[in-house]
């Protein structure tokens, strides 16, 4: 993380192409401290899989898709 604003204005901007290009709309309510993710699981009831969100990153679909093939 970079405390630069150049960066972070950057950065913003970026998410916030993303976001209309998926058509995703957005607020800035909340406190923005806290990420959200996902956990898959097996039948077995154990994780197998984990992904805590890193903001602005895209979730790796290959890696998240392999993870669901696998507990089918």
């Amino acid at each position: 993380m970079s405390w630069n604003p150049y960066k972070l204005w950057k950065g913003l901007k970026e998410v916030g192409k993303r976001l209309k290009e998926k058509n995703i709309d957005g607020n800035m309510k909340g406190e923005g401290i806290t990420k959200g993710g996902l956990v898959i699981f097996g039948a077995d009831g154990e994780a197998k899989y984990m992904y805590k969100e890193d903001t602005g990153e895209p979730i790796d679909e290959e890696l998240f898709l392999k993870a669901v093939r696998a507990v089918r």
